[in-house]
Parts: structure tokens; sequence; C-alpha cells
């Protein structure tokens, strides 16, 4: 399976993505958080995600930009494992991962903390209708 990360998978919609903080349920392994809702469009893909760091923890946004590169390659790298279940399972989630961290973390910690929440997101049932 080929490993991309085209524009359809980022979530860019400032309606879904405040749905998603309000009315949505959320993952946390320290330091990323996942925020999550189920998704009701037909036509979209099986995850759709977007990223968030914090500006008061990394005033500098060359911190903030790093972060979120080293975040959407980790996901970029093991998302193919949470589609596979997601498929399977006929279930299509939108989701927001926010750093919380304070220290600037290298792709090593950031890849084991994403592996681990995917984990977490591949335990999520189709909502009761």
């Amino acid at each position: 399976m080929r490993k991309l990360l085209p524009k359809t998978t980022r979530l860019k919609s400032r309606k879904d993505i405040s749905f998603i903080f309000l009315k949505g349920k959320s993952v946390f392994v320290h330091p990323i958080k996942v925020n999550y809702s189920i998704n009701t469009d037909e036509k979209s893909v099986q995850l759709v995600f977007g990223i968030s760091v914090s500006k008061r923890n990394f005033s500098k946004a060359v911190d903030r930009n790093r972060i979120k590169r080293l975040l959407r390659e980790s996901i970029r790298l093991n998302k193919s494992e949470l589609e596979i279940e997601l498929n399977t399972k006929n279930i299509k989630i939108k989701c927001m991962f926010a750093y919380i961290g304070k220290q600037m973390p290298d792709f090593a910690l950031i890849n084991e903390k994403i592996i681990l929440t995917l984990r977490q997101l591949k335990t999520i049932n189709e909502p009761s209708s």
C-alpha cells in the first residue's frame, strides 16, 4: 500500500473543527490529544484529520511548523492500519491531533505516541443510531 497524504485527508473547515472540539470525543496519549467525531458524509475518505500546536507553548512559528511536520509524517506512515480497520467497520472519522507538550519532541517520540493513539482510535465502534 502506498503511503500518501492527499489533500482530501486534510481537515480544513472551521465548522468541522469547531464541531469536533464541541461535540466530539477524545483520546489522550501524552503529549498528543486527539479529538474526533464520526463522519456521516458518504463521499469522504476514511480518515480526515487536522493538526494543531499551541502558540502558548511554542511562540516561534518555526517550532510549531516543525512539530506539525513531524506529526503529519508520522500519521502518514502509520495511518494505513487504522484506515483498514475503519474500512472493515464501515466508519469514517474526522479528527484533530493536538500536540500539548512543552518541549520540542524528536521524531522517535512522536512516532511512538502516534502509533499508540492510532491503536486507540482503532477501537472506535459505530455510533448507536
